[in-house]
């Protein structure tokens, strides 16, 4: 029978398979699959035991995610905050505050009401700095495995964490300083002053060991609780099992009074049944004992089991992200298997074709100028789609001078109706224009052109006032910068990274490929300016400086 691309024929042996099919189908449910099947006991045992697994593993996973939701709001609030400029703002009050009531109390002649109120204002506007400092702390939870988004959220936070305490927090505290102790000199002596530091200190501590005591005193009572349910456990675990066993004792008095010739087989029985009850308390119990061992260990060492745990969450985190990961793009790749061997033979006539063109063009100038738009677009097709090519060959490229001003007339050619239609306007400086790079055309140009699609779309879409795309450069490279939305600073590395896309419908593809295509070709492609505020600036630049003019 013939079961190609045609698929089975409808006749007497396709329904006489389909048939045989059916009834063993049918036969595998009746004997294994059923509730009362005769030989389903080690299916139904492994199912069991299968749901138990699920469920903890569903348990921890909502725990694990709930933990993970609390941090990714903490960070997605204090990004938030960096971008709106929340601490320069309150830093700036803090100051002007800080100013308007030492300027109130400095005439005051009284020293001893002027201490008490400086007291007051100090207090106050250390609480206030204390407070932009707590909240600009997020604390990542112990033992806990982050997502790779998450990750790179976390990473991002750290430098902006850091860049926020550099230059405005800081500062903000020397200022404070700074201003306290001008308005102290000469009406407080240096050992009142010490006093005043004194005191801050004891502040300090007490509310540090407060907060410890309050904490130690929630662990001993989660331990009295946690030795409680222990006891209660046991307790009735180990009175079910008495119960359990007697009613066996009974069971087994009772059915060898009833069938005394069948004395052995019903003991036989009766201890099989014991041992496994026992088996399955042993088990049970050995596993209680164990744990509190190891927590008994672990708490000596000074260890957690969120540490134990988020090894493995970590690892199954991974796991799980590149399964999802490989899964999205699992069809893809099928369909392009698919269509590999059409590609094949298409690919390889057009450079049969373009090696046919090739004399005409280097005859006919008019020609040479097409034939070479031409071949560059094809090579930009042939890099990203070599690996339809089975013997990975490629079209020769050899490394041109390609100036700016070429790159613009290619961007134009290409995106002229976009352009045109979203209304943008593509600006180009005489820097641009000038600069010139040896490169292979095709990897540069391919570049640009997934910048500036890109940029046409975020333009089009959320530009607000002027809707441009400016090149310009520097001597370092090529620059591209659009009037579109900001990119925040938690994302400058992320967009990078291959799959990851805020575009709706996107992919997350295109600046990956890119990146890496001219960082084969000796170059790089980097975000220079970030923040929800700011224009998107990209840089294309050769790792070599000496090859750009």
């Amino acid at each position: 029978e013939k079961a190609g691309r045609e698929g089975f024929r409808e006749n007497l042996a396709y329904r006489d398979f389909r048939s045989v099919l059916i009834g063993f189908f049918q036969q595998l449910a009746l004997e294994f699959f059923r509730p009362n099947s005769p030989q389903g006991d080690d299916y139904r045992d492994k199912r069991q035991e299968l749901y138990i697994q699920a469920e903890l593993l569903r348990k921890q996973k909502n725990k694990a995610n709930a933990r993970r939701s609390e941090l990714d709001e903490a960070l997605t609030q204090f990004s938030n905050d960096y971008e709106s400029g929340f601490y320069e703002a309150e830093s700036q009050k803090l100051i002007e505050l800080l100013i308007e009531q030492l300027d109130d109390i400095k005439s005051d002649p009284d020293p001893g009401r002027f201490a008490e109120k400086l007291r007051l204002i100090e207090l106050d506007i250390r609480g206030q700095v204390k407070r932009l400092f707590n909240k600009s702390v997020v604390v990542r939870p112990r033992g806990l495995a982050l997502t790779a988004r998450l990750e790179k959220d976390w990473v991002a936070y750290e430098h902006m964490s850091a860049e926020v305490r550099e230059s405005i927090l800081n500062p903000l505290r020397d200022r404070v300083d700074e201003s306290l102790s001008s308005a102290m000199v000469g009406r407080l002596d240096h050992a009142q002053r010490r006093e005043v530091a004194l005191q801050d200190i004891v502040l300090e501590r007490d509310s540090a060991v407060k907060e410890l005591v309050s904490l130690r005193r929630d662990a001993l009572q989660a331990s009295e609780k946690m030795q409680q349910s222990l006891k209660t456990v046991l307790q009735e675990e180990f009175s079910e099992v008495r119960a359990n066993m007697e009613a066996l004792v009974t069971e087994f008095a009772r059915r060898s009074a009833e069938k005394p010739d069948e004395l052995d087989r019903v003991r036989h029985e009766i201890e099989r049944d014991i041992l496994a009850l026992q088996k399955r308390e042993v088990e049970l119990l050995a596993s209680f004992k164990r744990q509190m061992v190891e927590l008994s260990e672990g708490i000596n060492e000074r260890e957690t089991l969120d540490d134990r745990f988020a090894a493995l969450e970590s690892r199954n985190q991974v796991l799980e992200e590149q399964l999802e990961f490989y899964s999205d793009f699992a069809q893809m790749g099928m369909s392009v298997g698919v269509l590999q061997h059409e590609f094949e033979r298409a690919a390889r006539g057009i450079r049969v074709t373009m090696g046919d063109l090739k004399p005409w063009a280097d005859r006919n100038p008019p020609l040479a100028s097409i034939y070479k738009q031409l071949r560059e677009h094809i090579e930009h097709l042939d890099g990203y789609l070599k690996v339809l090519d089975p013997l990975g060959r490629r079209m020769h490229r050899a490394t041109i001078e390609l100036s700016g001003d070429e790159i613009l007339n290619a961007l134009r050619r290409i995106f002229s109706d976009h352009l045109k239609s979203a209304r943008i306007e593509l600006i180009a400086s005489s820097e641009f224009r000038a600069k010139t790079v040896e490169c292979k055309s095709s990897a540069l140009l391919g570049a640009f052109i997934n910048i500036v699609d890109n940029a046409i779309y975020w333009v089009a879409s959320r530009a607000e006032g002027k809707r441009q795309i400016i090149l310009d450069a520097d001597r370092f490279g090529f620059l591209v910068s659009n009037t579109g939305p900001g990119i925040e600073k938690r994302l400058k590395d992320r967009i990078f990274d291959f799959g990851e896309t805020s575009k709706p419908g996107g992919r997350g593809m295109g600046l990956a490929i890119s990146r890496d295509t001219l960082r084969r070709e000796n170059f790089d492609l980097e975000l220079l300016e970030a923040g929800s505020d700011v224009n998107p600036v990209f840089r294309i630049k050769p790792k070599d400086e000496q090859v750009i003019v």
